[in-house]
C-alpha cells in the first residue's frame, strides 16, 4: 500500500475527491475507508488490518481488488483516446477535406510515435499512403514506413512468442534434463538475439534480456558463478527501470514491470546479498495479489519461490520461507497442463513441510501430485521425486517403502542411460543410516557419504537441490530401525 499512499497524498483535494468517487462509486465502503486512511495517515499493514477489523486473507483480497479498481481509473489516460482515434482511421480516406485529413494523420503519427504504439502506426501509415496514391513520391515514402513498421511488428510478435516458448522449454528441461531440450533453449536465445540485432528497439531489448536473465539464474547455480554475472544483470535491470518509466502507458510494460522486483529479489537471494533484497521483496509482496491467478505470471512466481528456498539454505529462516503461503493457498491457480509450474510449486510446499518436520504432510503433497500428473516422459523428475519420497518415508520409520523406492529409482537410472552418481550416493547414504547397527557405529561413514553427495550433487543431473539433512535427522531415521 506504500506506493498507493504516496500517489494519493500527492493529489490535490479536487483530484482526490474525483479519484475517490471513481474508485468507490461514492459509497462509504471498505475501499473508501482504506483510501481515507492512506490519505490521512502513515500506517503499517498490521495496523490497517486492525482498524479495518479484517484477517490477513481478507485484507490482501481487499488490496488486490482495490488495485484493480485503481488501475482501471488511472488507465483512463491519453493512450486510450489515441487508440480510439486509430480505430476510426480506416474511414479517413473517405473524408471530404483531404488536406485536413492528411495533417490530422501526421499529427496522430507523431503522438503514436511518442507513446511507441507501433501497431497503431501501421494503420496510420497505410492510410497516409492511400491518401497519396496519386503522388508517387509521398506514396512511396509512407508505404515504406508502413512496410518497415509491419516488419518490426512481426519481429516483436515473433520475439514475444519466443519468450513464452523459452519459458515452456526451460520448464520442460528442468523436468527432463535432456540435452535435446537444452539445445532448444539455446536456439531460442540465438533467435531472439538475431531479431534484436535487426532493430534498435527497447521492446526487443526487454524481451531479449528477460530471457537472458532467467537463463543466467537457471544455469549459474552457485554464488560465485552468479556473482560473475551480477554486474551485467544489474545493468539490464537498471535499463528495464528506465524503459518502464519512459513508456509507462505501454500495456505490456504495465504488466511486466512487476518482474523488476522479482528479478532484484532473485539476484539478491541467489548471490547471497539478503539484506539488499528487503525493499524489493516488500514491493513484490504488495503487488503479489494483483498477479496471483494470472497464468502468464506463474513461471515468474515459481522462480521466486525457488529463490526463497535458496535464501533458506543461507539463513535457515522458516518464517520467511512460508510468509506468502496464506495468500497463495487460496489465490494461486496452476492448471495441470502447466506441469513444470505445478510440480515446482508442490515441491516447494513439500520442502516447507520437510523443514517443519511434517514428513507425513510432505508425503501427502507429493503422492497427491503424482496421482494428478504422469511423469512417464520426465525421467529426471521421476528420479528426484522418488528420492525425496524415500527420504520422507525413512523419516517416519517406513523403511520398507524406502527400500522399494531404491529399487524403482535404480531401474529409472538404468533406463535413462545416464550417470546419476549423486542419486546413487543418496541411496547409499539412506541405506547406511537404515543399518540395524545404529547411527553411532555408522556415524563416520554417514558423514563421509553425505559430504560426498553434496560435493557431487551439481551440474545438469542435480537432484533435490534444496534438501539438507543433519545429525538429528540421521539419528531420527536410525532410531526407527533400532526400535524395530
Amino acid at each position: 500500500m506504500e506506493n498507493l499512499g504516496k500517489i494519493i497524498k500527492k493529489l490535490s483535494d479536487i483530484e482526490y475527491q474525483s479519484f475517490l468517487n471513481a474508485v468507490t462509486g461514492g459509497k462509504r465502503n471498505k475501499p473508501h475507508q482504506v483510501l481515507e486512511l492512506l490519505r490521512e495517515n502513515e500506517l503499517t499493514d498490521a495496523k490497517m488490518m486492525e482498524i479495518l477489523d479484517v484477517n490477513t486473507n481478507a485484507y490482501y483480497t481487499l488490496k488486490s481488488r482495490l488495485i484493480v479498481h485503481i488501475s482501471a481509473v488511472m488507465n483512463q489516460k491519453p493512450v486510450n483516446a489515441l487508440k480510439e482515434k486509430v480505430a476510426n482511421v480506416g474511414h479517413s480516406i473517405f473524408d471530404e477535406n483531404k488536406f485536413i485529413t492528411i495533417n490530422y494523420l501526421k499529427e496522430l503519427s507523431k503522438e503514436l510515435t511518442e507513446y511507441d504504439l507501433s501497431n497503431e502506426l501501421i494503420v496510420v501509415y497505410k492510410a497516409l499512403a492511400r491518401l497519396h496514391i496519386n503522388d508517387p513520391e509521398h506514396y512511396t515514402f509512407y508505404n515504406r514506413l508502413y512496410d518497415k513498421h509491419v516488419a518490426y511488428w512481426l519481429s516483436v510478435e515473433k520475439a514475444e512468442d519466443l519468450l513464452y516458448i523459452f519459458i515452456r522449454e526451460l520448464g520442460n528441461y528442468n523436468l527432463t534434463r535432456d540435452n535435446e531440450d537444452l539445445d532448444r533453449i539455446m536456439k531460442i536465445r540465438r533467435k531472439l538475439f538475431n531479431i534484436g540485432e535487426l532493430y534498435s528497439s527497447h521492446r526487443l531489448y526487454v524481451l531479449n534480456n528477460i530471457v537472458s536473465t532467467y537463463f543466467h539464474f537457471s544455469f549459474y547455480k552457485n554464488i560465485e558463478e552468479l556473482k560473475s554475472k551480477e554486474g551485467e544483470i544489474e545493468i539490464i535491470l537498471h535499463e528495464f527501470a528506465k524503459i518502464f518509466a519512459k513508456y509507462e502507458l505501454d500495456p505490456f510494460y504495465q504488466n511486466v514491470k512487476v518482474l523488476l522486483d522479482i528479478l532484484y529479489v532473485q539476484l539478491c537471494y541467489c548471490s547471497g546479498d539478503l539484506y539488499r533484497s528487503i525493499p524489493y521483496y516488500k514491493q513484490f509482496k504488495e503487488r503479489l495479489p494483483s498477479i496471483l491467478g494470472r497464468h502468464a505470471f506463474n513461471f515468474f512466481i515459481i522462480q521466486l519461490l525457488n529463490s526463497k528456498l535458496e535464501k533458506f539454505l543461507l539463513d535457515d529462516n522458516i518464517l520467511d520461507l512460508s510468509d506468502m503461503n496464506s495468500l497463495m493457498e487460496s489465490n494461486f491457480e496452476i492448471e495441470t497442463n502447466e506441469i513444470y509450474n505445478l510440480t515446482s510449486y508442490k515441491m516447494f510446499l513439500a520442502y516447507l513441510k520437510y523443514y517443519e518436520n511434517d514428513f507425513d504432510g510432505a508425503i501427502k503433497i507429493i503422492e497427491d501430485l503424482r496421482e494428478k500428473v504422469s511423469y512417464r516422459h520426465y525421467n529426471h523428475m521421476e528420479i528426484e521425486m522418488k528420492l525425496f519420497l524415500a527420504v520422507l518415508y525413512a523419516s517416519i520409520g517406513n523403511s520398507e517403502v524406502s527400500k522399494q523406492l531404491f529399487t524403482s529409482i535404480s531401474r529409472h537410472i538404468s533406463l535413462s542411460g545416464k550417470t546419476y552418481t549423486n542419486a546413487e550416493l543418496l541411496i547409499k547414504l539412506l541405506k547406511t543410516v537404515l543399518k540395524p547397527s545404529g547411527y553411532k557405529k555408522n556415524k563416520k561413514s554417514i558423514e563421509e557419504i553425505y559430504d560426498e553427495f553434496l560435493n557431487d550433487n551439481n551440474g545438469d543431473k542435480q537432484v533435490l537441490r534444496y534438501l539438507r539433512m543433519n545429525e538429528l535427522h540421521f539419528i531420527r531415521i536410525s532410531s526407527f530401525v533400532m526400535k524395530a
